[in-house]
């Protein structure tokens, strides 16, 4: 079931049932159990294995289903395979499993516990459900809606000229899922050879040039004034009918209905659409509870591609072509240049946050890596054994890296304490050099619904003095000791802290928690301004985040979404972006500087203005913004013009009649 749990209910006394065991080393729901007479029973599941079992639940081997990259590897049914035709290997088992990943793979267990794979049979699409039959054959269920019969045995095999076309079939499925732009679309793309008649718009700006008949992204390096290639531009093409209806991507989408189990369904959503309008509508066709509204939108933004659109708007206009929208996910960080605005819909909440949700695949993978490393080193420390992950810590790191890494389940995952309790480990008590990979874990912990539901918990902790976060706020813009001497602290640090602070305000839990006291409140501005204050020497990342929290911040104070009293006046966010627009005065002003400590400014003071107009709309607090530095610094970045185009430029206008500058 969903609980990643195989239950072994035995007939009891009055010919009810009565359960005799419960197995969860599943780190994922189990999806089905097969029996294999005079063994025991095969459970598959989505975290991409199968266990054969003895009827005692001792597993007996594990098998890993191989994973191509093209989809979830949801392991969906296993079966046993009759042994008629094998020859002289009938004492060996044989079973199958079938994948989302559009293969099914033939396994023998092996002694040490693990399995061989015989053969993975290619499939055009997802392949359901599988079935042995007599003579060793396998029939399997695909999503095209066709069953196919697999064979050992030369004598019932297809035609060659049949065999050909599936092969056909199968490839073509293949490139289509590979995706990426098409040769029209690579022709109409800038050459690489004449890429220098275009330079970027700032460091790490993204292009994407056709090479030699190759989509491929570069990202702008001012030093070289040069573009730096990245690697091939490729997609996923998932269009598809659903009901007769075509739409740019079909999407699978899993509840656990009441009465129902596991429901399985299909979303289709079209680009330029808001993802919102999409949840809705088919939140309303299947009669489900809006409170998944959320949780769907936010499904289809991620697995649809594109950017976040403006909630409330027609975004059809805005909508990237699908090599640009590709390309966007060489840039690791987040910019707050789109404000989010109010919306007039009735459907689509009245603000959106900005989140750091990149690199998503492979982050928790690394970070995890990371902390096994540093706590085997220090096992073998005398002074330090006590940080190291004991057993329990280090079995929930692995399962928040297998929960994480299925993005397409987030809306039905969970993630409880013991999960978060190495990554909490980590970012309260390791020291600030090695303290990162914790936050960065919990950074993407706040983007699972139910992970940042519990982060919020114990009246939210963690936000703290010495929680896990609020520790690592307070260190921004601070210094360390190292065996070199007194050091800054780490940029990794700062970055990550801020990056998990503005990810806080993701969902309604830990929103209402982040900044609901006037201490937690000072501690988000103050983190803030450190990073963005002139002269910080801060990374251009690092005021990108500091400007996005101070934002959220600001948006979260005027959320009709939130209980009132949620978030605490919070008068120090106008002193914290006038740090951000003075640095940029401060830094474009002395050429020497300008691409020095104070590169990213721009970015910086482009989301510090948009959260000091969010803040001012939200509050209405006027004489508490024009006693503060911010007038002062607005009057300055006009009369500088060094102000950015668009959105902050708007913001930095309307600021003016409110402020009296």
């Amino acid at each position: 079931g969903a609980d990643e749990g195989a239950a072994d209910p035995r007939a009891g006394g009055g010919g009810g049932w009565e359960e005799v065991a419960s197995i969860c080393d599943h780190v994922g729901s189990v999806r089905s159990l097969c029996l294999a007479p005079g063994v025991g029973f095969l459970s598959t599941s989505n975290d991409g294995t199968a266990r054969l079992r003895a009827l005692s639940g001792v597993t007996l081997a594990v098998i890993s289903h191989p994973y191509s990259g093209t989809a979830e590897n949801f392991v969906y049914q296993g079966c046993l395979l009759d042994k008629a035709d094998v020859g002289s290997d009938q004492a060996l088992l044989r079973f199958a499993t079938v994948s989302e990943d559009s293969t099914a793979s033939v396994w023998e267990p092996m002694a040490d516990g693990g399995a061989k794979s015989l053969e993975l049979l290619d499939h055009p699409d997802c392949v359901w459900c599988a079935c042995g039959l007599p003579g060793g054959d396998l029939a399997t269920g695909c999503n095209d809606g066709v069953v196919r019969i697999f064979t050992r045995n030369p004598a019932r095999a297809a035609s060659a000229g049949a065999l050909a076309a599936y092969a056909e079939v199968v490839a073509a499925a293949k490139a289509k899922r590979r995706g990426g732009p098409s040769a029209e679309e690579i022709a109409k793309l800038p050459l690489w050879d004449a890429r220098l008649a275009t330079r970027g718009r700032g460091e790490g700006d993204v292009k994407v040039f056709n090479k030699g008949g190759v989509a491929i992204a570069a990202q702008w390096a001012s030093a070289s004034g040069d573009w730096v290639e990245v690697g091939e531009v490729t997609g996923s093409r998932d269009s598809g009918l659903i009901d007769g209806v075509s739409y740019d991507h079909v999407l699978p989408i899993e509840f656990e209905q009441p009465g129902q189990g596991l429901v399985k369904l299909q979303i289709g959503h079209n680009d330029g659409e808001n993802p919102y309008t999409t949840a809705h509508k088919f939140i309303e066709k299947h009669g489900l509870d809006q409170d998944f509204l959320e949780r769907i939108a936010e499904y289809i933004r991620k697995n649809a591609g594109g950017s976040a659109p403006t909630l409330g708007e027609d975004n059809s206009a805005q909508a990237p072509p699908a090599s640009a929208s590709a390309s966007a996910s060489a840039s690791a960080s987040a910019s707050a240049s789109g404000a989010p605005k109010a919306s007039s819909s009735s459907v689509a909440p009245a603000v959106a946050y900005v989140k750091f949700e990149k690199p998503l695949k492979g982050s928790a993978e690394k970070a995890a890596a990371k902390i096994q490393e540093t706590s085997e080193a220090f096992k073998a420390d005398p002074a330090a054994c006590s940080l190291a992950l004991s057993p329990s810590e280090s079995q929930g790191l692995a399962e928040l890296v297998a929960t994480l890494g299925q993005t397409s389940r987030w809306h039905a995952s969970e993630l409880g304490p013991p999960c978060l309790a190495a990554a909490l480990k980590v970012a309260q008590t390791w020291p600030a050099a090695e303290a990162f990979p914790g936050l960065d874990l919990l950074r993407l912990a706040f983007l699972h619904p139910a992970g940042s539901a519990t982060l919020a918990g114990g009246a939210g902790s963690v936000f703290e003095a010495g929680g896990a976060l609020a520790l690592n706020l307070s260190r921004v813009g601070g210094t360390v000791e190292t065996p070199q001497g007194t050091a800054r602290v780490p940029m990794a640090l700062e970055l990550l802290a801020l990056r998990c602070a503005a990810n806080a305000f993701c969902h309604p839990a830990a929103r209402a928690q982040v900044a609901s006291t006037p201490a937690r409140n000072a501690l988000l501005t103050r983190a803030a301004a450190k990073a963005l204050e002139p002269g910080s020497g801060a990374a251009k990342q690092v005021r990108v985040a500091a400007a996005a929290l101070l934002l959220n911040l600001s948006l979260a104070a005027g959320d009709p979404h939130l209980p009132t009293g949620s978030v605490a006046p919070a008068p120090g966010v106008y002193g914290a972006c006038a740090c951000g627009l003075e640095a940029l005065v401060a830094g474009e002003a002395k050429e020497a500087e300008a691409k020095g400590a104070e590169a990213g400014a721009e970015e910086g003071a482009a989301g510090c203005l948009l959260a000091a107009k969010a803040a001012l709309e939200a509050t209405g607090d006027v004489m508490t913004a024009r006693g503060s530095p911010l007038p002062a610094a607005c009057t300055a970045l006009k009369t500088s013009g060094l102000c950015p185009p668009g959105p902050a430029a708007d913001a930095l206008n309307a600021l003016g009649p409110m402020l009296g500058c």
